[in-house]
């Protein structure tokens, strides 16, 4: 799930997910699908995922949410629709003190 999400592919989301995927499973590297699609840019995953029940409030080990990152790797559509639906996440702020609207800086 998390390999599909990174790469954007909506059917292949929708096929593990009823296949029983967890859609808020966390890898070893505390990372889940939704940030993984957050970082590549792939909104329509990041909207599909949300849809289908994941943690729109979910923060790797330094507090960085799927918002940061959006952000950070410059995905200005992504960023608009995380925002839009998790409004409370422009300000939050991760372990280094930066919240994502400094990082889209």
């Amino acid at each position: 799930l998390i390999r599909a999400a990174k790469k954007g592919k909506l059917e292949k989301i929708r096929k593990f997910v009823q296949m029983g995927a967890d859609v808020n499973f966390i890898n070893e590297e505390h990372q889940c699908a939704i940030l993984k699609a957050a970082e590549c840019g792939h909104k329509d995953a990041v909207d599909l995922l949300a849809v289908l029940g994941a943690d729109m409030n979910f923060t790797d080990k330094r507090r960085s949410s799927i918002l940061h990152y959006a952000a950070y790797n410059g995905h200005t559509h992504t960023v608009e629709t995380i925002a839009k639906n998790a409004s409370w996440l422009v300000n939050a702020s991760n372990n280094f003190g930066y919240t994502p609207l400094q990082y889209a800086a």
